[in-house]
């Protein structure tokens, strides 16, 4: 997994690869967005198969202080 963070706007961004659910090889981002009230919001993103690049996002979790 390998990525950059972009200190303006608080983004850290990872390409990530692996095995798919078929045994071929699949591509993935993950995102995770820190905002100023301390919450964030990560969302995972992966190719389908027979979808080419094309990313869709699969999830996103937001998480909160208490």
């Amino acid at each position: 997994m390998e990525g950059t963070y972009d200190k303006a706007t608080r983004t850290m961004t990872m390409m990530t690869r692996g095995t798919g659910p078929d045994g071929k090889p699949m591509l993935g981002k993950n995102v995770t967005v820190t905002n100023e009230d301390g919450s964030r919001v990560f969302s995972m993103y992966a190719n389908m198969p027979g979808g080419g690049d094309e990313l869709v996002k699969m999830m996103e979790i937001i998480y909160r202080k208490k």
